[in-house]
This record gives structure tokens, C-alpha cells and sequence, in this order.
């Protein structure tokens, strides 16, 4: 019968020696439940087990040389957790476990008391421990000749033997179950504690880590024998099946799962490291990455504290492989990769950096900040993708002081997320913490890049939606940048200068100011060209044509449309280079190639939309500055044949290359996110059918847009997912469509046009489509339609104008503070026709459609080639409310999508349609009810079915939303304008409109085309007839030659709104 206190005391030491909690004074308990001190145990075991008597020996000399090795100012069971040394250069293995010439005395008399004893496996693997602490290497690789490793193998875990893989998988102790599965239950896999596998386990991996150490010692030179040896390791590491320790019920770590085990994986964590740290010098990125998989799968075990220089080294060299060899077609196991060891190494720094001290930097932070970044921007730097980016930079924030690093990524990071005024405002204080450190000589930051942040800045501000002080703010970082800028370095040179040029058109549209704005448009144009010459790029290119296309002296449509072709040919996968050529192709009647280039453009969005997401955003093909800039970085293609062959470090490598090699200079512009793809390809689909409407007619545009709102739908969500096929798409590659538009070389430059936060209409001088016959079924009654402005508030008409007098005399004064005071939100609502235009029915009639939950009303589906509709059959009695598609999308979403319905509205007008035109007003109101553009529609609705008053009324709703609309204005002057028939005393009978409304009309224009519609022809146009209702005939003149002059080569859409104004 087995004796049970033997059996308890077996178990206890086991446990002892697998915790490794060499210095305590009570490893263990007695079978009385008391605790018992090292001797005491081994006493205790030799007592009841007298025929282990080699096990009792080998524990003890184990302990022993343990106590030896741990530090003598130290003596805590953590002292052998924690990094033995901390070398300048973290890559230097250094000498583990040898004991210092003061101790090595006392370790010599326990090495020849283990030679004494019967020779076994374990007796051999313990003196092969003592040797090397001795420093006797060719006796550790003796030793361990006696040991065989192969044979250690579990049977049970046989299967998975020689498979790395198998370790990329960490159970979790959650219920009981088999050994071998994720919920072995804590008594089950005990077992294997208490009998002693896991101690045997232990004491195998460390002989095999002590062999590879010794290799390194005894041949320096050639590591090939000690990374041999590691990694035969491999297989004894695939019998670790400890289930990771849950966290407790206060939520608080639990890491049982390390304390018990902690002898075990501080061999494994030293075998792992060195392992890493030699294959990162001598073999390829992916052996290097599998290790390092192995060691992120071990450490989920391992508190945050434990060997903390090891696990920052490791971490730093997975990132760099990580980025390193990025393929996009792996691109979400990628991101999960790095998003977990970003975690791990973010926690690992929460609990062993500090803030730092004053005149400090918490360097391992912004490094950590760096790698973070780089792995960003390989994968795109995609505004959808920085969420966790930007979490790190936040967290970042409270472990270093004014880190002039982490606020220059952080304000890029913001702006690229869509958080733009949060980005200004921390560009803004970068600025000053930079400035600051460089008048005290505290820089951290190079002039190079202190010179590329300033621009980017500058061209952020000129980007973004805003006003003057925005504008002067960019100027102030551009001057800045230019005192710094080496001149001889041409691409920095050009990048300033364009910088500069685009910040001259924004100053030109945001000042409003005639006697200014010549000026800067020249200079935009004179610096753009200055860039082009120093260092050409198709961004550069692109904005010159911009530059020349822009109304007024500089224009010259001959160099805008060589200038696009520059920047089709630099960058053919851009849609905006192909949406711009077509405009502009267009603008001088060139209407074929203009088909062409924007077929171009729209193949080159269904490519981006079938395999965008698994390919990055574009950040390489727009970073067209940086094109001879990319050999500060080592990045790997990701081609197995190409990066992934070689080692990540030379030979002789003791510190890893600084992370900011591996970031990328910064682009032109920011990739544009998945949104602003699909917007870039609705706005040039939106010029194909404006093409068609202005070459064909509008009759022939009308069966295109269920095609538009096909392929809307297929992305969107609107309907059905099917693709239709593209307007008018082409048959081969962009790049070799391009061959058929002839390309001239022109050294221009590029010039920003305005800046405008909203997309326009554009207006076009079409006088309203003919009210249709005088037929009941089709006259617009009180009774069919609610008259949106009630009978209580007709005085409006009147305060509104009175308002606009007021704004006359004052000049360009806002009119915000009367927005509530004129049909407010709730006062103007269009009211739902049942006869409307459904396009998503038309599409797939099997499936009902509901555009909002807003309005309900039954859809009917219409043939919209039919021109008799009959009378709608009664709605439903209780129709099922449907939840709404508009409701859950972004404010600039709804946006895009009320303008898609109110071009179509536009085209059917023009057609003769007025309902169908009417019902896609009404599903734009739907989808954001805050559009001006809605209004203008609704008033020009109005007018082709001659109701003056409410035409009037719905411009004026259009200013409430937009005081500075210019599409509202021009069609309200043009409503005062006309004509009325007036008797004179004598009998006699004039057409003229009332004096206060031309003198009206005329100070409205006036004061638009000095500002914001300075390049409108309608405006001057007006501004002309107003002047000739005035009597001021010279003026009229002047004016109607201006207009004249706008309106030649103006094109089928304005380009503002169609491509922006500026990258």
C-alpha cells in the first residue's frame, strides 16, 4: 500500500520546485496544514521517501545554486523574474545564470556532491546547470549527451509533435473537461503537477536552454549550433498545457496560472528570447515571425512586471517584422496580430514607465507611440482605421510631458478621423511647444521634419471649411516654414511651394476682396509653376489645372487640360485626376474625350469598390512628394521571394533601428476613407449625366439615373446589392485609355480653387419648364397640396425682404439671429406626394421600399418614361412602419444623398416632369431636411409652374438654412427682377418690375459679386439687367461683358463642386 505522507511530500516538493519560490521561508505546507521552510521540506520527503533519495539531492543543490544566483540586494522569490541586466543595448544577450567569483566557491562544493550520486538524466540535467553557472560550458554539452530529450516527448501529446503551430492556441481554465482541451478542469490538469511531469518538463527545457547557451559561449562566431539547439526546444514546449487563470470576481488580474508555474516559464521566456534575438540576425522575417507568434502565445501567462526589457525587445521586433512584411491579402489576421501585441506592450509600459522627471523623456513611450503609427499607416492610414491608433496617442498623453513626437502624430491622426477642430487646435499647440523648445535649444524634432509638419498644417487649415482667421493662421505656419527650409533639398522646396500656392487661392476666395484677390491668384499660379519646376508630382499638376481653370486673368483652359493629363499619366488610379480632365475637356466642347476620360473615372471606383477592402487606401499612390524619398525605409514588399528571405537585423546588430524609419514621409494629402471613395465616384457619375443632359438632352439623361441610383444602392444599402453596369464604361485599363488622349508636356503649376464646405447646385441660365395644359387631373390645387407657408404667416414675405433692404444698407451681414423668425424647422415642411419618382422599386419590384420613417406614404411603382400617370389608388389602412435607411447615416451622407435626388429633380424639371420633379425634392427634404439646395429646387419648382410668391418664399427658407447661399440669392434677385404689367394715367401699359424691388435686386448683387459670386455669371448677368432697369447703362455693359466673359468655356458642371478645391 502507497504510503500517503510520501505521496503528500511528493507532491508538495514538485510544487515547490515548479514555483520556484526559491527564497521563501514557507514554499510549502505540512500534511497538518502548517508551513514548512525548504530543509524542512526535504527533510520531511527524505523521511517518507526513502528510495528517492537522488530526487531529494538534486532538489536541494537546485535551491541552493537558485539562492546563489539571485542578487545579493535582492533576495525576493521576483528577483529572478525581472531582467537580469539592463543593457544599454537591448539586443545584447549578456551572461545569464553565471554566478559571480565570490560564490563560485560554494557552488563548486555542490557540483562535486552531485557528482557523488548515481547518474541519471536528472542528476545530469542538474550538473549541466551547475557547470554552467561555473562557466564549465564543454561540461554542460557532456552532461547533456547523457539526456534523452526525444524520448521526454508525452505519449499523449504525440500527434502534436513537431507542429510550432500547435502552441498558437492558449487554453483557458473555465469547466471541467479532457486533458487536453480548452476546459481541463484545475484538478485534471493538477495532476500533472503533482506528479512531477511539469518539474520534468521544466528541468528538459532548461538543459535544452542551457545547451544553446553554452553553444553561444564556446563558438561566438557561429550560431548556428546555439539557434539549432533552442529551437529543437520546440517540442517540449508543445507539451505546455496550462489553462490561463481568469480574472476574479472583482474584475482584478488573476495570474495563478504564472505564480504556480513561475520556474517553468522563466526558462521558457529565457529560451524564447534568445532564440528571437539570434533568428532576427541570421534568418528570414517569417522563421523570426513564428518565434515570436510562439512567445506572444506563452506570455499571456505572464504578468506585466515579469521580465519587462525582454517583452518590450520582443514586442519592438514583432512590430518591425509586422510592418514589415504587411500583405494585404492576410490584411485582418494582420490588423488582430498587431492590435494584440500593441495591447500586451502597451500594458507592459503602463506598469513599468513613469511620467518623467523635468528635463526627461519617456523615450520607450514615443517609441512605442512610433511603431504604433507605422503599423497605421502600412495598413492604409485609412480615417476608418484610427480608433485604436488614436487611443494609444490619448493613453500616450498621460506617461510623457509636452512629447513634441506624439502631438505632431496625434493632430494628423485627428484630422484623418474627421475630428478637425480638435486637430487645429492641437496642431496649434504643437506649434508652440516646438517654437518654444527651439528657442530654448530643447528641440527634439529636426528641421525636416519640423518643415513637413508646418505645410501639412498649413494645408489642413486651407482644407477645412472655415473662415479668414483660418486662412492667416496657414500663412503664419508657412512663413515659419519657409525660414527653415533647405533650399537645396528640392522636394521639401516644392513642397512648401505648393503649399503656398494653394494657400494664395484660399486667401483669394475667403477674403472676398477685389482689389486683393488678382494678386493672390497670380501668385498661386507663380508659386504652383516655382514647385512644378523644383520637384513635379500629378498632385502638383493637378492643382495647376485647378489654378488655371479658375476665372480671371490667370485662366487657360489650353494649360488646365495639359496640366490634368500630367496628372493622369503621374496617377492613374486617382478618380479625381480623371473626373477633373473630363470637366475640363468638356468646358471646350471636346465631348467625346471628355466621355472618355470620365468613363476612365468610373471604372477606376467599381475596381476600388470590388477590391478596396482588402488593398490599402491609396496612401503610397498619393504620397506623390515622397516618391524619391523612401530610402530611409527597409519595408519588405510582402512578396515571399523578395523581403521576406531576409534577416531583419546584421550580424553584428545589438539595438533595434529607430521606429521612425519606419514611418512614412508624409503624404500630399490624407487617403481619402471609404466614404470620400464612394463620394468621388457618385460626383463623377453626376458629371457623366450632366454631360449626357447637355449634349443629348435631357429626355435621353432621364434613363441613365436609374443606373446611378443602381449603383448607389449597391453600396449604400439603398435597395437591392447589385452592380449595373457603369455609364458608358470603357472596355480596357485606365492606363491604356490614356492613350487616346493626346498628353503635351507643360511645365505649369497647380492653384486651389475656393474653398467651400458645401456641395451647389449649379445654375444654369434655363429659363422654367412650360406649366404643363390646363388639365384637372394635373393642376396643383390647394386641396393636392398642403400650402407649406400657412395663412397666419404671410407677413413673412415682408420681414424677409425687409431684412434683405437691411442687409443692402449694411453690407455683407450675416442673418443668422432671424432663422427662427421665418419659417423655422417646424413652420416649412414639403409636404409627400404619392406619385413619385421610386427608383429603388423600379429596381427590384419584389421588395417594398420605404425612403423614411419621417413621412409614410404608400410608393407606387411608375414607369418614368410614362407622361399620363392615373389617379393613386387609396393608401394602405395600416401600413407597417419600416425602419428608416436615412436615419442611421452621417450628416454628410444625407447630404450627398438629398443632392443625388435633387439633381434628379433638376433633370426631371427640365424634362416637363414637374411631379416627378417635385416627388425627388420631396425624398431630398427626407434625407436632410437642413439642405438649402432643397429650397432652391422647391423655388424653382415654383417658378416653372409661375407661383412667384411661393418660389420667393422658398428662397428665403434656403437663406435662413444658408445666409451666404449663392444659388439662392441669384434666383430670388432673378424673381424681383421680373417683369409685371403696369397702367399708366394715359391708358398706356408697361412691363417693368417695382422700384423697391430693383433697387432691391441690385444691392443684393452688388455685394455678391464683390464676394463669394465674384466668378458667377448669373450674378453679373442679373447685376446687368438690374442696372439697366436703373438706367446705368455703362454699368450694364461692364457687367454683361464680364458675364460673358465667365460664361465661355464654363463647362457642364462647376468644378468646385464637382472635385473640391483642393487634395
Amino acid at each position: 500500500m502507497a504510503n500517503p505522507k510520501g505521496s503528500f511530500y511528493t507532491t508538495q516538493l514538485y510544487v515547490a520546485l515548479t514555483a520556484g519560490d526559491w527564497a521563501s521561508d514557507t514554499p510549502s505546507r505540512s500534511i497538518r496544514r502548517g508551513f514548512l521552510s525548504w530543509p524542512e521540506l526535504l527533510r520531511k520527503f527524505r523521511k517518507h521517501r526513502l528510495d528517492a533519495h537522488e530526487v531529494a539531492e538534486v532538489a536541494s543543490h537546485t535551491q541552493a545554486l537558485s539562492l546563489l544566483l539571485i542578487r545579493a540586494q535582492n533576495t525576493s522569490p521576483e528577483a529572478l523574474d525581472g531582467d537580469q541586466t539592463h543593457p544599454a543595448e537591448p539586443l545584447t544577450l549578456g551572461e545569464e545564470c553565471l554566478l559571480p567569483e565570490e560564490r563560485k566557491e560554494e557552488a563548486r562544493s555542490g557540483y562535486n556532491e552531485l557528482q557523488k550520486l548515481a547518474k541519471n538524466e536528472t542528476v545530469h540535467l542538474a550538473l549541466a546547470y551547475y557547470a554552467f553557472s561555473l562557466g564549465f560550458y564543454s561540461d554542460v554539452l557532456q552532461h547533456l549527451t547523457s539526456v534523452n530529450f526525444e524520448d521526454a516527448i508525452s505519449p499523449i501529446n504525440a500527434s502534436n509533435v513537431g507542429s510550432v503551430s500547435t502552441m498558437l492556441s492558449v487554453p483557458v481554465s473555465q469547466t471541467s473537461g479532457p486533458t487536453t482541451g480548452y476546459a481541463s478542469s484545475l484538478a485534471e490538469l493538477d495532476h500533472s503537477l503533482k506528479d512531477g511531469r511539469i518539474w520534468r518538463l521544466t528541468e528538459l527545457i532548461r538543459g535544452k536552454c542551457l545547451q544553446g547557451m553554452a553553444y553561444e559561449s564556446l563558438t561566438p562566431k557561429r550560431l548556428d549550433d546555439a539557434l539549432t539547439a533552442y529551437e529543437s526546444a520546440f517540442l517540449l514546449l508543445d507539451q505546455i498545457n496550462i489553462p490561463k487563470s481568469l480574472p476574479s470576481s472583482t474584475g482584478q488580474a488573476n495570474v495563478e496560472s504564472f505564480t504556480r508555474y513561475r520556474e517553468l516559464w522563466r526558462w521558457v521566456e529565457r529560451l524564447l528570447w534568445r532564440t528571437a534575438a539570434l533568428s532576427s540576425k541570421s534568418r528570414s522575417l517569417s522563421h523570426t515571425h513564428r518565434i515570436l507568434q510562439i512567445y506572444q502565445v506563452q506570455s499571456v501567462h505572464w504578468p506585466a512586471t515579469f521580465r519587462p526589457e525582454h517583452r518590450s525587445t520582443m514586442a519592438q521586433l514583432h512590430l518591425h517584422i509586422l510592418i514589415k512584411t504587411y500583405n494585404p491579402v492576410t490584411r485582418v489576421s494582420w490588423l488582430n496580430e498587431t492590435r494584440s501585441i500593441v495591447t500586451d506592450y502597451r500594458l507592459i509600459l503602463t506598469a513599468t514607465t513613469k511620467f518623467p522627471r523635468a528635463g526627461e523623456r519617456n523615450e520607450k513611450v514615443e517609441e512605442f507611440v512610433d511603431l504604433c503609427v507605422a503599423a497605421w499607416e502600412e495598413n492604409g492610414a485609412s480615417g476608418d482605421q484610427t480608433g485604436w491608433v488614436l487611443d494609444i496617442l490619448w493613453w500616450a498623453t498621460r506617461f510623457t510631458f509636452n512629447s513634441q513626437r506624439i502631438y505632431r502624430h496625434l493632430w494628423r491622426i485627428l484630422y484623418v478621423s474627421g475630428d478637425i477642430e480638435l486637430a487645429r487646435r492641437t496642431l496649434k499647440l504643437y506649434v508652440q511647444v516646438v517654437s518654444k523648445a527651439r528657442e530654448t535649444g530643447s528641440v527634439d524634432e529636426s528641421d525636416r521634419i519640423w518643415v513637413e509638419t508646418l505645410v501639412q498644417g498649413a494645408r489642413m487649415l486651407c482644407r477645412i471649411p472655415g473662415g479668414i482667421e483660418e486662412a492667416r493662421e496657414a500663412g503664419k505656419l508657412l512663413k515659419r516654414a519657409e525660414e527653415k527650409v533647405n533650399e537645396r533639398d528640392n522636394v521639401a522646396a516644392a513642397n512648401v511651394k505648393r503649399a503656398k500656392g494653394i494657400w494664395h487661392a484660399c486667401m483669394a476666395l475667403r477674403e472676398n476682396d477685389p482689389s486683393t484677390r488678382p494678386e493672390h491668384l497670380r501668385q498661386s499660379l507663380a508659386e504652383l509653376q516655382a514647385s512644378l519646376k523644383l520637384h513635379p508630382t500629378p498632385s502638383t499638376h493637378f492643382h495647376l489645372a485647378l489654378a488655371s481653370s479658375r476665372a480671371g486673368q490667370t485662366r487657360d483652359l489650353s494649360a488646365a487640360i495639359a496640366s490634368a493629363k500630367e496628372a493622369v499619366a503621374g496617377s492613374p488610379q486617382e478618380t479625381r485626376y480623371w473626373h477633373l480632365l473630363g470637366l475640363l475637356l468638356a468646358a471646350v466642347e471636346e465631348w467625346k474625350d471628355a466621355k472618355y476620360a470620365l468613363a476612365c473615372g468610373a471604372k477606376i471606383g467599381d475596381e476600388e469598390d470590388n477590391g478596396g477592402e482588402e488593398l490599402k487606401s491609396g496612401a503610397n499612390s498619393v504620397n506623390d512628394h515622397t516618391q524619391d524619398d523612401s530610402s530611409n525605409r527597409s519595408q519588405s514588399t510582402g512578396d515571399p521571394g523578395d523581403g521576406f528571405s531576409r534577416s531583419l537585423l546584421d550580424e553584428y546588430a545589438l539595438r533595434l533601428p529607430a521606429a521612425s524609419g519606419l514611418l512614412q514621409p508624409l503624404p500630399d494629402y490624407p487617403p481619402p476613407t471609404r466614404h470620400e471613395r464612394f463620394e468621388h465616384a457618385l460626383q463623377l457619375r453626376l458629371t457623366q449625366l450632366a454631360l449626357i443632359e447637355h449634349v443629348d438632352g435631357p429626355e435621353n439623361a432621364g434613363t441613365k439615373w436609374l443606373e446611378v441610383f443602381s449603383w448607389v444602392a449597391a453600396r449604400k444599402g439603398l435597395g437591392e446589392e447589385r452592380r449595373p453596369p457603369s455609364v458608358e464604361p470603357p472596355s480596357e485599363h485606365p492606363s491604356e485609355l490614356l492613350r487616346s488622349v493626346p498628353i503635351q508636356p507643360l511645365t505649369l503649376s497647380h492653384s486651389q480653387p475656393r474653398v467651400n464646405g458645401s456641395v451647389d447646385i449649379p445654375i444654369n441660365l434655363v429659363p422654367p419648364s412650360p406649366t404643363p395644359s390646363a388639365r384637372p387631373g394635373e393642376e396643383f390645387s390647394e386641396a393636392q397640396e398642403q400650402n407649406v407657408f400657412q395663412e397666419k404667416d404671410g407677413h413673412r414675405g415682408k420681414k424677409m425682404q425687409q431684412i434683405l433692404k437691411d442687409r443692402v444698407h449694411k453690407g455683407q451681414a450675416h442673418i443668422h439671429t432671424i432663422s427662427r423668425k421665418i419659417g423655422g424647422r417646424n413652420g416649412l415642411r414639403i409636404k409627400r406626394t404619392t406619385s413619385m419618382p421610386d427608383f429603388m422599386v423600379e429596381l427590384n419590384n419584389s421588395k417594398p421600399y420605404q425612403a423614411s420613417s419621417i413621412h409614410s406614404r404608400q410608393r407606387l411603382s411608375m414607369n418614368l418614361v410614362r407622361q399620363n400617370s392615373p389617379e393613386p389608388p387609396p393608401p394602405p389602412a395600416s401600413p407597417k412602419k419600416q425602419p428608416s435607411i436615412i436615419a442611421g447615416r452621417s450628416a454628410r451622407e444625407k447630404r450627398l444623398l438629398s443632392n443625388l435626388w435633387l439633381t434628379s429633380a433638376a433633370t426631371f424639371r427640365r424634362q416637363g416632369k414637374i411631379e416627378q420633379a417635385k416627388a425627388a425634392i420631396q425624398e431630398a427634404e427626407v434625407a436632410d431636411e437642413d439642405n438649402a439646395d432643397v429650397w432652391v429646387q422647391l423655388g424653382l419648382y415654383h417658378a416653372a409652374l409661375g407661383q412667384p410668391e411661393k418660389a420667393i418664399a422658398s428662397y428665403h427658407k434656403a437663406l435662413v438654412l444658408n445666409p451666404d447661399h449663392i444659388p439662392a440669392f441669384i434666383h430670388l434677385t432673378q424673381e424681383y427682377l421680373k417683369t409685371e404689367r403696369v397702367s399708366s394715367p394715359a391708358g398706356c401699359s408697361s412691363e417693368t418690375p417695382p422700384q423697391e424691388n430693383i433697387d432691391l435686386a441690385a444691392g443684393l448683387l452688388s455685394g455678391l459679386t464683390r464676394g463669394a459670386g465674384w466668378d458667377v455669371p448669373e450674378a453679373w448677368y442679373f447685376l446687368a439687367r438690374a442696372n439697366k432697369l436703373q438706367g446705368r447703362l455703362d454699368r450694364e455693359r461692364e457687367c454683361l461683358n464680364f458675364a460673358l466673359a465667365l460664361a465661355q468655356e464654363r463647362g457642364v458642371r462647376e468644378i468646385t463642386s464637382a472635385v473640391g478645391t483642393c487634395l
